[in-house]
């Protein structure tokens, strides 16, 4: 005879919410890859490139004005935020992404939208060797900077800019070569 009968209940129960969390979440992950551009991409054996996420009409209006009060952390960095939004979009047709260094090593960034003026602060890490984009398509690629800062075999992280959110699709380990080379994984 079993002496701990709840006990056996409330560790299936745990397992079963574990077991479903997973579930929910893969299948909530692989209805976003469906919908962007180009799912074909996804039997590839390789990264992904700029062109596999294009991102069309880019913005030609008059700026507004950055509206810093659209983040939290944006009026922090808002001299930053105004001197990138002044050279226009310069990512996925109408956004600019805005940079700065945080320290030896590091960079933080923000997303503005150029046609609103709004503020995002989608970037979850700094990174360690920037941030990489293009104004016709919707990729961001990444190496964040992990706690050893003077480790330099980082992941390469992809994002796709969906929502006005990041959303990582694919990551690389890459190990240094030397100061400005770098074998992916």
């Amino acid at each position: 005879m079993n002496k701990f009968p709840v006990l056996n209940i409330i560790v299936l129960f745990f397992a079963f919410i574990v077991i479903l969390n997973f579930v929910v979440d893969r299948n909530a992950r692989l209805k976003d890859f469906i919908r962007y551009p180009n799912p074909n991409i996804w039997s590839l054996n390789r990264s992904p490139k700029f062109e596999d996420f294009p991102s069309k009409k880019i913005f030609k209006g008059d700026l507004p004005a950055v509206d810093i009060y659209s983040s939290p952390s944006a009026r922090e960095f808002r001299t930053a935020l105004r001197y990138a939004a002044q050279s226009g979009p310069n990512f996925a047709s109408h956004y600019t992404i805005a940079t700065w260094g945080c320290g030896s090593s590091c960079q933080d960034g923000m997303v503005i939208d150029i046609s609103t003026g709004k503020v995002y602060d989608p970037f979850t890490e700094v990174t360690a060797r920037g941030v990489d984009y293009k104004l016709n398509s919707s990729l961001v690629i990444t190496d964040p900077a992990d706690d050893g800062f003077f480790d330099y075999n980082l992941p390469v992280r992809y994002y796709i800019w969906k929502d006005n959110k990041l959303l990582q699709i694919y990551q690389e380990e890459c190990l240094t070569v030397n100061d400005d080379k770098y074998l992916c994984i």
